[in-house]
């Protein structure tokens, strides 16, 4: 049986959809040689605030420093822990660790089972059943 190869992503589509559109921006971003910044990342940054519904937004040179950013933003500082899934790129770890804070793959996750509504709580790889409603109450 011969095998198929399957592509991951497929940007060709999306991109001869569009292609005249982006050879012409990147034509005119070589013929005025600005290259960082420039009036085409302004009114990239404009538009998307736009898009975004928001004041600003800010073109970076990479997503590892979009999550760089993000984490400033949100204030992740040394000793901060910081929950993500370990099913994610290696910049999402690195930047956590470069602020300093804490990596937890698995954090305590509440939870509500769709089909029968019981909560539970996730305790790293562990999933037990947790009388939340009574203990809540009891709290009360």
């Amino acid at each position: 049986m011969a095998e198929m190869a399957i592509p991951l992503v497929d940007l060709k589509a999306p991109y001869n959809s569009i292609k005249d559109e982006i050879d012409d921006a990147i034509q005119g971003v070589i013929q005025n040689s600005q290259f960082i910044l420039g009036e085409e990342v302004a009114a990239f940054e404009s538009e998307l605030a736009t898009y975004c519904h928001t004041k600003y937004a800010i073109g970076v040179a990479s997503g590892t420093d979009a999550l760089h950013l993000a984490l400033l933003a949100c204030e992740i500082k040394p000793g901060d822990e910081v929950i993500t899934t370990p099913f994610t790129f290696i910049s999402t770890t690195e930047m956590i660790c470069e602020c300093g804070a804490k990596l937890d793959f698995t954090g305590n996750v509440e939870t509500e089972c769709p089909r029968c509504g019981e909560r539970y709580i996730k305790q790293g790889n562990l999933v037990s059943k947790i009388e939340i409603v009574a203990k809540k109450k009891a709290a009360e």
